[in-house]
């Protein structure tokens, strides 16, 4: 358990320092992580739909 908790710690400190010292390329990361969680929820969304109207 001590060790998930430091990792975390770690995890955390280097988020903070790539926020800092690369503001723009953090963002351009965020942006690309939420296209790409839009589109997989769109294409489930989509195979969803098609699997309930294929049993009607």
């Amino acid at each position: 358990m001590k060790l998930k908790k430091v990792g975390m710690y770690l995890l955390l400190a280097f988020l903070a320092v790539f926020l800092i010292n690369s503001p723009g390329e953090a963002a351009k990361l965020v942006k690309v992580t939420g296209e790409n969680a839009g589109e997989w929820f769109s294409t489930a969304s989509a195979a969803f739909t098609e699997f309930l109207r294929s049993l009607i």
